[in-house]
């Protein structure tokens, strides 16, 4: 037998749906019956929120002030809650009304400095 002459039930792709003996199992598939303006909007919004998620992790990599701690904590907030999570470390830094500064690189912290005063000795 010619296989391109296969009939939809040889082909497995026929059942018991909705009442209906050998109905197309997937004409039942909602998603297939979008337009394709609702997977072009789905498609830009998901590029969109991506482009977002990538410009936000960027900026917790980049902004100096945040420990390393603190910036694997931010970028798993970035992607395990996409948008949600982008959104709500942006605002961290529309917070932050200072803009960041570079760290001081030349910088040495004293050795033995316990924080108090010398006043008195």
């Amino acid at each position: 037998m010619d296989k391109s002459a296969r009939t939809p039930q040889e082909e497995g792709l026929t059942g018991q749906c909705n009442g209906r003996e050998n109905a197309p199992l997937i004409s039942d598939v909602r998603l297939l019956d979008m337009s394709s303006t609702t997977w072009l909007v789905l498609l830009v919004a998901t590029v969109v929120s991506l482009i977002y998620q990538l410009y936000i992790t960027r900026r917790v990599l980049e902004y100096p002030s945040f420990t390393h701690r603190q910036k694997v904590l931010q970028i798993a907030l970035i992607w395990l809650l996409p948008l949600i999570g982008a959104a709500v470390v942006h605002a961290v830094f529309k917070q932050d009304a200072s803009p960041p500064r570079p760290r001081d690189t030349a910088f040495t912290p004293e050795v033995g400095h316990d924080g108090g005063s010398d006043v008195g000795h």
